[in-house]
């Protein structure tokens, strides 16, 4: 009898090799590829992938709440001379989205390779299934 384990697999870091091959295409170029993040770390995950071939900014820094993040001018004009953006997902930067609507950069469209989400592989554990407010701590 075969077992099998009921644990969910671990998540891939399928988005880290796309963005390899996403540098690697682009370094012909001779400016670097600008990236922008999310959070800061994930622009510490781009600086030691892309080395000097990329240019990383982070839309926030230090530890925040996402959640709690109010978008903008600034953070759509970055978006708008983007090549590339890592973002979250998972419904924890939102706000994201209004952005990207903004900015109006066709290469940060989610059909398209500058398009990172960083969630895409996680399965969601414990998601509950009714509203979830402050009243549930």
């Amino acid at each position: 009898m075969i077992k099998t384990s009921s644990k969910p697999s671990r998540p891939s870091a399928w988005w880290l090799v796309a963005f390899i091959i996403f540098i690697a295409s682009q370094s012909l170029l001779a400016t670097p590829i600008r990236v922008i993040t999310v959070i800061e770390d994930f622009g510490d995950i781009a600086r030691s992938i892309g080395g000097n071939l990329i240019h990383v900014e982070s839309l926030t820094t230090g530890s925040k709440n996402l959640h709690n993040i109010h978008a903008k001018p600034s953070m759509a004009f970055k978006l708008k001379s983007a090549d590339a953006i890592i973002r979250l997902g998972m419904k924890q930067d939102s706000w994201v989205d209004g952005l990207l609507s903004v900015a109006r950069n066709n290469k940060l469209n989610y059909t398209n390779p500058g398009y990172i989400n960083a969630s895409t592989a996680i399965v969601a554990l414990d998601v509950p299934s009714e509203n979830v407010d402050g009243r549930h701590g």
